[in-house]
């Protein structure tokens, strides 16, 4: 018997055959090498869904508020090929980014097969972040979110000076919890992580930062993102961020890459964050997805709404979720012009009068 995420072989092989195939596929896509002269302060890396685009261009919009001097460059990789990546988006979202230099990345065609052949979220996110890594040449990096926008214009330069105190080579808001990760075992979220890009490439391959599902002793676990780094080499640490710092609805990116493929049982359906897509793109410059709502969803009428050509299901959705998620959008929308921000607080209007009245679930905050 095990504790931690698998309780016996039974389950923990099972488990590590079905993450084999995606770890061999994986593992030569993408290569670094070690850094011969990092240079001196950050980049910000960005993992983003080249159909969800409209968020990236909602954080650059942000981003190009930081004050950030220490920041070499902003790296945004898409799990999209250069081909299919029209010139005309591409300017848009260097457009937005404003004076913030901005370096996008784009998949090889052998990367874009293998990710479109399995179609999970980690996947992207796994190979989106070590493509950055790969490409940067400071020697810390930050792993910012594709749906965390940054609202005070101290965030990005705050965590660098707090990761530099600290000197540990990962260094996060929290330590993470689940999959038989306890606080114990001193491993970070990488949300919003700063890492040591020198460390990393000197110490490890690519491929180590997968998910990976593995046993330490009598203990069983299923490592997120450069988790299992971390376990292995004993070098993080943490410090929550303050308040209002930055909006982030937790697994809204997942969450999208499962209703696009058809898998709805990973969307929790009384609290997924899903809601919040309109906004996000509506903030990225693009009103389709809010207007779609408007347009075809009538006021108190079913628990549903068009997203992304899909129809996601709100029947059970808890109220008290709600009134978390629309206060995030309120925040984000208020630094709209006045058109846009009567558009988003249309659209919340039109959501919260189809919801049902009973809040099911306890509120999740971000």
């Amino acid at each position: 018997m095990y504790g931690g995420k698998y309780e016996s072989t039974k389950t923990l092989l099972p488990a590590r055959l079905k993450r084999l195939p995606m770890e061999w596929s994986l593992r030569s896509l993408v290569a670094w090498s070690p850094m011969r002269d990092p240079e001196p302060g950050y980049t910000v890396i960005i993992g983003g869904l080249w159909r969800l685009r409209q968020l990236a261009a909602a954080n650059l919009r942000f981003i190009a508020h930081q004050n950030a001097p220490r920041m070499k460059e902003v790296i945004l990789a898409f799990d999209v090929t250069r081909a299919d990546a029209s010139r005309e988006e591409l300017d848009k979202l260097h457009a937005l980014a404003g004076d913030t230099p901005l370096r996008i990345l784009t998949y090889s065609t052998t990367q874009h097969k293998v990710a479109k052949f399995f179609e999970w979220g980690w996947i992207y996110a796994w190979m989106n972040w070590s493509k950055g890594i790969s490409a940067c040449s400071t020697r810390h990096v930050l792993l910012h979110d594709l749906d965390a926008i940054p609202l005070d214009p101290a965030f990005f330069e705050r965590r660098y000076d707090m990761a530099n105190e600290n000197g540990a080579d990962f260094f996060g808001v929290s330590w993470y919890e689940g999959n038989g990760v306890e606080p114990r075992d001193r491993v970070t979220r990488t949300y919003e992580m700063v890492m040591n890009a020198e460390t990393v490439r000197r110490v490890f391959r690519p491929i180590d930062g997968f998910n990976k599902v593995a046993r330490f002793g009598p203990r069983t676990f299923d490592f997120d993102t450069f988790c299992y780094m971390q376990m292995l080499h004993r070098s993080s640490d943490h410090a929550p961020m303050n308040p209002g710092e930055v909006v982030h609805p937790s697994q809204m990116i997942t969450n999208t890459v499962d209703l696009l493929a058809g898998r709805l049982r990973g969307i929790n359906p009384q609290r997924t964050n899903l809601p919040l897509i309109p906004i996000y793109t509506l903030l990225g410059g693009d009103p389709t997805e809010a207007t779609n709502v408007l347009n075809t969803v009538p006021d108190g009428g079913p628990a549903r709404i068009p997203l992304l050509g899909k129809q996601l299901d709100l029947s059970r959705y808890s109220r008290e979720h709600w009134a978390w998620l629309r206060e995030s959008a309120e925040r984000l929308a208020a630094r709209l012009p006045d058109d846009e921000r009567a558009t988003a607080i249309a659209y919340l209007d039109r959501v919260e009068s189809i919801l049902p009245n009973g809040a099911t679930a306890e509120r999740t905050p971000a």
